[in-house]
């Protein structure tokens, strides 16, 4: 079975889809960052590095996420890096 959940800063709502199928739907606010995250850009705060690779972002909640191999040249791009 596929589900996301869909959080906000008070509470989460489970959806019956794929986070692909989130993803077509989401608007451009929105980034792919791991296999598992979908943030709203404007929550990013951080991207946090170990041994001068990034690995994680922050978000403006202090929530740590991991960054995704994948979805890191995309990231990167769209911030300016």
């Amino acid at each position: 079975m596929n589900y996301a959940v869909i959080k906000n800063l008070i509470t989460g709502v489970l959806h019956r889809a794929t986070l692909s199928d989130m993803e077509e739907l989401l608007e451009d606010r929105f980034i792919r960052i791991h296999r598992s995250h979908i943030v709203k850009r404007d929550q990013l705060r951080k991207l946090l590095s170990e041994l001068g690779r990034y690995q994680e972002v922050e978000l403006a909640d202090e929530t740590v996420l991991p960054l995704g191999g994948h979805y890191k040249r995309q990231l990167m791009f769209d911030i300016g890096l």
